[in-house]
């Protein structure tokens, strides 16, 4: 998503990227994204934590145990949040001058960063929120991590200048909690910038896997695909109760296959001849799955008003195949599919019909709703006007 996002804004900005190197982590670095990064852009990596160290290993589990589902204090994250403070004051700082800091991360390590260094840096600064940080649809918080998780973002939004988020569901669900004033003052100061697809990178992905039969063997099916983890309420028995209910608009055999993490309790108890689970793959390779499939499948967590716009929708809609959405009609998936043409469903027991076309008006609807030149328009202008120094009330789009 960050990637995204800086590949159109440095055609206007000088952008400096502070990010992880995280080789030997979770979550490594993924070198095909790499060759995408504009040359202009300069990158400052950083370590993080020793994948193989017992003691590393030992605190997180400790501090994950302690602080259960925090959105903030989960160690690796914290530990690379405290290193790249002073990373970044001693390496980055000294040498450049700069107008408007933007953090952006789907938990809060990062705006950790952010609230660091602003007494060294009292430039206006960008919050992205990619989840909701109250409200949580998908797990539950314990009562400490809530607590801290809480009062630290308390403390972000007093620094904040722009507030970043991808649907307006988001934004009210999250600033429910807050009185009048300051609710409506935060509302002011929040833009919402869809997530986006990037034409490039679809593109990209089928040159460098085109083998369709490498994922779907059978000729005489049609295979639909979920991309995604599947964990807590959004578990893979949705996807399975979502795919029994689809029917091929040409009466052939529909086969669902999910690429993702599914726990092997999942895999062992929802047995379907007509579900099949994949490894994992990565981003581009997901892009190259989902252009080879017949139809898409997203859900959402059943009857739940949820203010998620899960990026893999954005890269559905850059494709040129069916989505079929099963959301709760009052959520952000709901309206966005009825905002782009998607076939959308409700969790009930209803055979749901897959055609295999899509009309010219649903891609257009598709184009003008998700690529990244109109999406990141409105971050574009406000982050203008907070580097020529507007004022706070300036920069908030209408």
């Amino acid at each position: 998503m960050v990637l995204k996002k800086v590949r159109v804004l440095v055609r206007r900005f000088a952008i400096t990227v502070v990010t992880l190197d995280n080789a030997r982590g979770p979550f490594p670095n993924d070198p095909l994204l790499e060759h995408y990064v504009p040359a202009d852009v300069e990158v400052v990596r950083l370590p993080t934590w020793d994948a193989g160290r017992v003691t590393h290993r030992a605190a997180g589990f400790a501090v994950g145990a302690l602080f259960r589902n925090s959105e903030l204090i989960r160690y690796f994250d914290y530990r690379w949040a405290a290193d790249a403070t002073d990373a970044i004051i001693e390496r980055v700082l000294p040498r450049r001058r700069f107008d408007v800091m933007m953090t952006n991360a789907q938990n809060m390590c990062a705006h950790l960063v952010g609230l660091r260094i602003r007494p060294l840096l009292p430039i206006p600064w960008v919050q992205h929120y990619s989840d909701p940080f109250t409200g949580m649809a998908f797990g539950w918080r314990h009562p400490l991590s809530r607590w801290v998780d809480e009062r630290y973002i308390r403390r972000f939004l007093d620094a904040v200048h722009l507030i970043t988020m991808p649907t307006a569901e988001m934004a009210a669900c999250v600033f429910d909690g807050f009185p009048g004033e300051r609710r409506q003052s935060l509302l002011r100061r929040t833009a919402v910038v869809p997530h986006t697809y990037d034409p490039e990178f679809l593109e990209s992905a089928l040159v460098r896997y085109p083998d369709r039969t490498r994922y779907f063997t059978d000729v005489d099916a049609m295979h639909v695909c979920y991309v995604g983890n599947l964990y807590g309420t959004r578990g893979a028995d949705l996807v399975v109760r979502a795919g029994q209910r689809l029917r091929s608009d040409t009466g052939r055999r529909t086969v669902v296959h999910i690429f993702g993490r599914v726990g092997a309790l999942s895999k062992r108890h929802l047995v379907d001849s007509n579900i099949v689970f994949h490894r994992g793959v990565d981003y581009l390779e997901s892009l190259a799955v989902m252009q080879h499939a017949d139809a898409l499948l997203l859900v959402d967590v059943p009857r739940v008003r949820s203010p998620f716009f899960p990026s893999k929708l954005a890269d559905y809609l850059g494709t040129s195949r069916p989505i079929i959405a099963v959301a709760d009609p009052a959520s952000a998936v709901a309206r966005i599919a009825r905002d782009t043409r998607l076939t959308l469903a409700a969790w009930d027991d209803e055979p749901i019909r897959v055609s295999t076309a899509v009309g010219p008006d649903e891609l257009a609807a598709r184009a003008q709703f998700a690529t990244t030149d109109r999406s990141l328009g409105m971050l574009i202008g406000g982050l203008t006007r907070l580097a020529r120094g507007a004022s706070e009330a300036d920069t908030i789009p209408a």
